[in-house]
């Protein structure tokens, strides 16, 4: 025979499976799967230990499953049969520290998620920034290329200008030394 399992409905495994490959786990994400495997124990796994308890109805060794299917729960395996309550005590203790244990990763889940989000809402800040100051830098490369067109422009203008200007000097200069001569 197979090991001792509860098997669960997809309609609880899938939220489940989903949950975890998309990297979200509410602390809620296994409250269902923990009820129905809970419900069992209490319906079908107790209830047939409460019953081995009771002498008459004591199972034969023979008629249990062989002991290398038996999986087992802390220091209590199906194999041994339980004499008094302390099966229920255990159970119950195990239950409380998985339900400790189940708080406590849920915290912690949840001081990473809000990190997560911080940190996830700095890089959307940085890259709103990175995005702005890139286009920033565009809008300055565009004005120093404007800026050098103009300056490039600006100096052939100078150099025309001077030229004019000196030929505008050499015909003063020939003006000034040519005698005026009276029309007459």
């Amino acid at each position: 025979g197979s090991p001792l399992q509860i098997n669960l409905d997809a309609l609880v495994v899938d939220p489940i499976k989903k949950g975890i490959e998309a990297c979200e786990t509410p602390p809620s994400l296994f409250d269902e799967a923990e009820k129905i495997v809970l419900f069992l124990m209490e319906m079908d796994v107790l209830p047939g230990f409460q019953r081995s308890e009771e002498p008459t109805q004591r199972v034969k060794r023979s008629d249990t499953a062989p002991t290398e299917n038996i999986a087992v729960v802390g220091e209590w395996n199906h194999s041994k049969m339980p004499a008094n309550s302390s099966l229920a005590k255990k159970l119950e203790k195990e239950l409380v520290k998985l339900d400790f244990e189940k708080k406590h990763v849920g915290i912690d889940s949840l001081k990473a998620e809000e990190e997560n989000k911080r940190l996830d809402s700095w890089c959307q800040i940085l890259e709103k920034e990175g995005e702005t100051n890139k286009k920033q830098i565009h809008r300055l490369q565009k004005a120093a290329m404007k800026l050098l067109a103009e300056k490039e422009y600006l100096e052939k203008r100078e150099v025309v200008l001077k030229e004019t200007i000196e030929r505008t000097l050499d015909t003063i200069r020939a003006i000034n030394e040519t005698p005026i001569v009276p029309l007459s």
